[in-house]
């Protein structure tokens, strides 16, 4: 029995050094793993190539900077996301982001990553069209950078005040703050800032029409940002030395150099700059006369705006739809930092009170137990939901097609019911001639008989009027559509377009108005100048493009 004690009293004593080892080892464990994480320089690479990964690698990090040792790293991460939330339009998510990194930095002794991102929040503001307080942001960072003699932030925050300011009535202002940005960009020799600079102040230039002063600046900023090779940036120089050019009349080398700048952005994928390219293609062959090509590129304009906006729209809402798991994160975050409090304390208590220390362990893990159950209870309710909603709304797809089919199927029948009925019609005519010219005497009566059969013809039909409401639920806005195109159609007009609409051919049209192929010509002849068809251009394609 003594000996039993005295194993006792030994494992009493040793407990607590045993469990101080294992706390320590937890935390080695933690930093190690935080140095195989991606390191910020790279996520800073990703945030313009691949916002989407640079997203998710982000919030990684972010759990693994939570301790206050990681807080400068832990700003840099809100800062980053809150740069690839900008980008994609979610100012209001992304000044959330951009002030929980202020918070942090302005703890900090150096103030400069506090002013870059005062930056960032002036570029929000401004995003969002709030200018005055986007102006206060860039004045605050001017102040910090200025203090610190920090040339680069000094010109990065003139340079931003200047594009506060482009437009006619003060290009003078804007003008000011690029030639300072540029005398400091210049005293740190920064190619890639001076390249920057010389574009603004090109554009100014632009914005007063004196052209030849642009072209020389959007020169000297291609120049430098080929001998970076920095190819991205060279797109948009490109495009306005092309500007230049259609606006000074030399329009085909405006054409050759708006090619070239089209090219690029799309061997580099960059749809926003392949559309600018495609409106300042369209303008210049317009100015050429070339409608043709003008035309096409307008086309080429509306197709990759639309493929764009798509696009952009699906990310930001991915985007935002994964907010729900940042604010999670944070609180996962808010969490952690507590329990590390609470294991130090736990850690030394347990070298005074063995016991307590059991008993809190103990119940810290029956809470995390009733938490991850709890948790994964509400995931699994959620995932229900979502694909409940799924379902819903593959049925309400599903019905709206069924619905359109039958209406197509109705609009089909009631088409070839006219047509055969104008068939009859021309059939009893036939017939009515033929007893008109045969002159016997029972003619009325055959005529009456004639006439019954039309009533009774007639009276089979709904009229054109029920056509035109299951071709419009089949077509919808087509009509108006067609009225943005020309005012003064007829009846006559529109029941021909609708018609035409149906690739109907000519036979079957003519029998369904009720005239000859001769008078259905110069029908669609006067159609076609109603509606102001260019030369080259088929009435049939145009209907069907509405």
């Amino acid at each position: 029995m003594l000996f039993s004690f005295k194993i006792s009293k030994i494992c009493i004593f040793c407990l607590p050094f045993i469990s101080l080892f294992l706390l320590l080892t937890c935390r080695a464990n933690a930093n190690t793993e935080i140095n195989t994480m991606p390191s910020l320089a790279y996520t800073e690479r990703l945030l313009l190539t691949n916002p989407d990964s640079a997203f998710v690698l982000i919030q990684e990090l972010r759990i693994k900077f939570s301790g206050k040792e990681h807080e400068h790293s832990l700003a840099i991460c809100y800062q980053q996301l809150g740069r690839i939330l900008h980008n994609q339009s979610a100012y209001a998510q992304a000044l959330a982001f951009f002030i929980k990194a202020n918070r942090i930095f302005a703890k900090e002794e150096d103030q400069r990553p506090l002013a870059q991102n005062l930056n960032y929040i002036g570029r929000t503001y401004s995003s969002a069209r709030l200018k005055e307080k986007a102006t206060g942001m860039y004045e605050e960072a001017l102040k910090i950078f200025q203090k610190y003699a920090d040339n680069k932030g000094i010109a990065q925050t003139y340079s931003l005040l200047g594009e506060q300011y482009v437009n006619r009535r003060s290009s003078d202002i804007s003008y000011h703050y690029q030639t300072m940005a540029l005398q400091a960009y210049l005293t740190i020799k920064d190619s890639s800032g001076i390249a920057r600079v010389y574009e603004n102040i090109g554009e100014i230039y632009e914005i007063r029409k004196q052209y030849a002063t642009a072209l020389d600046y959007f020169k000297r900023a291609l120049s430098i940002e080929q001998t970076l090779n920095n190819r991205a940036a060279q797109i948009g120089i490109i495009n306005n030395i092309g500007d230049i050019y259609r606006k000074t009349g030399s329009l085909a080398v405006a054409v050759q150099t708006t090619m070239e700048a089209k090219n690029l952005a799309e061997h580099l994928k960059f749809k926003r700059l392949v559309l600018s390219a495609y409106d300042d293609l369209a303008k210049t062959y317009k100015l050429m006369g070339n409608l043709d090509s003008a035309y096409y590129y307008s086309e080429c304009s509306s197709k990759t705006y639309h493929e764009t906006f798509k696009e952009e729209s699906s990310k930001q809402i991915n985007l935002l739809q994964t907010l729900f798991e940042v604010e999670k994160k944070d609180h996962e975050v808010a969490q952690l930092k507590e329990e590390k409090k609470v294991n130090i304390i736990l850690a030394s208590l347990t070298v005074l009170v063995l016991l307590l220390f059991c008993l809190l362990g103990l119940s810290y893990y029956s809470k995390q137990q009733l938490k991850n159950r709890d948790e994964k209870i509400i995931l699994e309710t959620q995932k229900g939901y979502m694909q409940i909603e799924l379902e819903n709304k593959r049925l309400q797809e599903k019905s709206l097609n069924e619905e359109l089919e039958i209406k197509s199927k109705e609009l089909t029948t009631h088409t070839l019911h006219i047509i055969q009925k104008n068939q009859q019609l021309d059939n009893l005519k036939s017939q009515l001639n033929a007893i008109v010219k045969n002159g016997k005497r029972d003619q009325r009566t055959a005529i009456k008989e004639v006439i019954d059969s039309i009533d009774m013809s007639n009276n089979q039909d709904k009229s054109w009027n029920d056509f035109r409401i299951i071709f419009e639920k089949v077509h919808q806005n087509f009509f108006d559509n067609l009225k943005k195109h020309a005012c003064n159609l007829t009846a006559a007009d529109m029941r021909l377009v609708a018609l035409l609409k149906m690739n109907l051919g000519s036979a079957d049209i003519a029998t369904m108005i009720g005239i000859s192929q001769d008078s259905l010509r110069t029908t669609k002849y006067r159609l076609r100048q109603k509606l102001q068809i260019p030369e080259g251009g088929t009435l049939t394609n145009f209907i069907q493009q509405l």
